[in-house]
């Protein structure tokens, strides 16, 4: 628990487990004792929450990976506190559609705190502590949870029974569970705080853990420093010469000062020229499902080429710190379903790693330590020198 980031990431963690636990207790007593429904309306209620925030799980993972935890963790802390303080006003008239979104919302909410907020912790731990760190943060989630739980819950009960002489006891149960959520309020009020005080962008702290560089050196000497890109001006029809010359797939999206700003490659193509916009890994397939379409496929080719390549590719590129270690470079790459991710310098372009890269180096590296006597090649590093292709629009 010496990180501060992982032990910031952990109480936010913990505050949120609480105020979860919580409402999924409160609700049903809600419902079922207040309102006077059913134990299967009540599930039907939580259902719709519970699944919206097993999609987005994943979903949160990718957003992290383009925009960095801060964004995501106050927006989700926000949501969440402004929920909890919807259920703070309970009437004994709410209606249950209206129960049915705030839950749902709040559970969007929780989806964008609790994955990026927890990612972003563990980053912060070295990797001979990970496992370590994964135990605690559970364990300390799983407790939190507990004693959140019963403290609210104990809450509701003691306002209940304090109020029960003076007003009927629906009314005193009712006041209970609007001063329990009241609590929650509280709890989501304090991760609010925390995370817009402590929690940042991890701009630039990759670089502050690889103080040897041993990191850096290891990814330039895997990834391809002559990558190819666009400016923002280019056109589909620019991609698709790129594509064709260089014999690429992809390119990255670069603004005057050489940022990585965006991401195009021929599948983002090839959604475009299919009047069902999905992903075809089949030409045949893509030209047949194209006899739906009134326009011909050369029409829809002709009209697409015009198109600017920002309105085709990823809004925001996804990339790597050239100071990342392969863990978070392979998990950035398999979350997200790339098969290429552009590597960064202080948001400059520096290179480009592939999938087959890391797998040659790993294959490698494992056969040379393996088989002392194996005629394998050790994994050669890059030049030195970088050469960043920027592709102009060609000339019309």
């Amino acid at each position: 628990m010496e990180n501060r980031r992982f032990l910031v990431a952990t109480i936010i963690g913990m505050l949120v487990q609480g105020a979860l636990l919580a409402a999924g207790i409160l609700m049903p007593i809600y419902l079922q004792t207040l309102l006077g429904q059913s134990a299967t309306v009540s599930g039907l209620v939580l259902m719709p929450g519970a699944i919206l925030m097993g999609i987005m799980n994943p979903v949160a993972g990718k957003w992290f990976d383009r925009s960095g935890p801060r964004k995501l963790a106050i927006a989700g802390m926000g949501l969440l506190t402004l929920t909890t303080v919807g259920f703070a006003v309970l009437t004994l008239n709410t209606p249950i559609i209206w129960l049915t979104i705030l839950y749902t919302v709040r559970m969007f909410s929780m989806a964008l705190v609790n994955m990026p907020i927890t990612t972003w912790g563990m980053n912060a731990l070295p990797n001979d502590l990970m496992n370590h760190g994964t135990s605690v943060n559970n364990t300390l989630r799983q407790v939190a949870g507990s004693l959140g739980t019963a403290v609210i819950i104990s809450v509701s009960s003691i306002v209940t029974n304090a109020l029960s002489g003076a007003m009927d006891q629906a009314s005193a149960t009712l006041y209970g569970i609007n001063v329990a959520f009241g609590v929650c309020t509280a709890l989501c009020l304090i991760g609010f705080i925390l995370t817009v005080a402590l929690v940042r962008d991890r701009k630039g702290e990759d670089a502050q853990r690889d103080t040897d560089g041993a990191q850096r050196s290891l990814l330039e000497s895997i990834m391809k420093t002559d990558v190819y890109s666009l400016p923002r001006s280019a056109t589909v029809e620019d991609a698709m010469r790129l594509f064709v010359t260089k014999h690429i797939s992809a390119a990255p999206i670069v603004n005057d000062e050489g940022e990585a700003v965006g991401f195009i490659s021929d599948g983002d193509i090839l959604k475009r020229l299919s009047p069902r916009q999905g992903s075809f890994i089949d030409p045949i397939v893509l030209i047949m499902s194209s006899a739906c379409d009134g326009r011909t496929y050369d029409e829809r080719l002709g009209n697409l080429m015009k198109t600017n390549v920002c309105e085709i590719g990823a809004p925001r590129s996804i990339n790597v710190s050239v100071h990342a270690d392969l863990p978070q470079v392979c998990r950035v790459l398999a979350e997200s379903h790339l098969k290429k991710v552009p590597v960064v310098d202080n948001g400059k372009l520096v290179g480009i790693i592939n999938r087959s890269d890391i797998t040659q180096y790993s294959m490698q590296a494992y056969l040379a330590s393996r088989s002392e006597d194996a005629d394998i090649p050790e994994p050669q590093p890059a030049p030195e020198e970088l050469t960043i292709c920027h592709e102009e629009p060609a000339a019309k």
